[in-house]
């Protein structure tokens, strides 16, 4: 009788060591996108032959940072701020970025008639040149 007992009690879990399933295990995102990211990526996402979300994420950050540095050296305003005045350039570059993955930076390239040659830096002129730097005075 005494082991029945026994048995029962190490069989019962307290009710407070149970433990609740975590947000990636029950199918719910833990981390939503922001809307504005989210069309961004499908718009770099239809201008690219790329289609990992989490790679497109990636590029897009790179070149936000890339473009911040660019255009407001002094830090006057937020990134997410600087960015949102220039969409359409982050998700240009971010494509620009995707599509040249493979031959960065390559200076001259010829071969059967083909001439290739690229920008040297980051990213080209064109692209920055899109952006109207912020400047600050000196006291």
């Amino acid at each position: 009788m005494e082991n029945e007992e026994l048995n029962e009690v190490v069989d019962e879990e307290p009710a407070g060591n149970q433990e609740e399933p975590s947000g990636n295990e029950t199918g719910e995102e833990t981390d939503p996108v922001d809307p504005a990211v989210a069309e961004m990526i499908a718009m770099v996402k239809a201008l690219s032959d790329e289609t990992d979300d989490s790679v497109v994420s990636a590029f897009l950050t790179f070149v936000g940072k890339a473009l911040y540095r660019y255009g407001d050296p002094y830090h006057t305003m937020t990134e997410d701020a600087f960015l949102a005045l220039y969409p359409d350039v982050v998700v240009d570059a971010a494509a620009y970025k995707l599509n040249k993955r493979g031959w960065d930076y390559e200076k001259r390239h010829v071969e059967n008639g083909i001439t290739r040659e690229f920008e040297t830096g980051d990213l080209p002129a064109s692209i920055l040149n899109r952006i109207t730097p912020i400047c600050g005075v000196v006291k």
